[in-house]
């Protein structure tokens, strides 16, 4: 008798809740003008910046059960995304930006969407949605350092 063993069904894409909703404004200004390896960093720091908000809370054991949850599933939804892993609870992307090029800008704002709303929607259960507005201002300031302007480099 042969035992099957049964894969998990790949997640679908939920219906979007105020967290997706928050993410993708937050993208559409923040990301705006911004090249794909820009945009991979601010996901980086977008993703820390959740964490760290949520770590008085949460503590780093739960936060690392999370991302770490979270980042497996997005490798279903996302395979590109296979390549993310965590260092402690930090997100590292060093595989993904080297492949960059190999994606398009709009899979890649997919899914950076998909994986911090769902951060942000199970921390938001966890909580009872107690930390949801600290967590969307503390993602809302966010943003990338101008990068300063050829003219502005000669007037100097």
């Amino acid at each position: 008798m042969r035992t099957r063993v049964r894969q998990p069904p790949a997640p679908k894409l939920r219906r979007e809740n105020s967290h997706t909703v928050h993410v993708r404004d937050w993208l559409d200004h923040a990301a705006t003008g911004l090249t794909p390896a820009e945009q991979l960093r601010l996901f980086e720091l977008g993703f820390a910046t959740l964490l760290e908000a949520a770590r008085p809370t949460l503590g780093e054991v739960t936060l690392r059960a999370i991302a770490e949850r979270v980042l497996h599933y997005a490798a279903m939804t996302f395979p590109v995304l296979s390549s993310v892993h965590l260092e402690g609870v930090a997100i590292e992307c060093r595989q993904l930006r080297v492949r960059l090029g190999q994606i398009t800008e709009e899979e890649l704002r997919r899914a950076i969407q998909f994986v911090l709303a769902e951060v942000l929607t199970i921390i938001g259960n966890l909580t009872a949605e107690v930390l949801t507005a600290h967590l969307h201002d503390e993602l809302s300031g966010v943003e990338l350092e101008p990068r300063p302007v050829a003219s502005d480099r000669e007037e100097s």
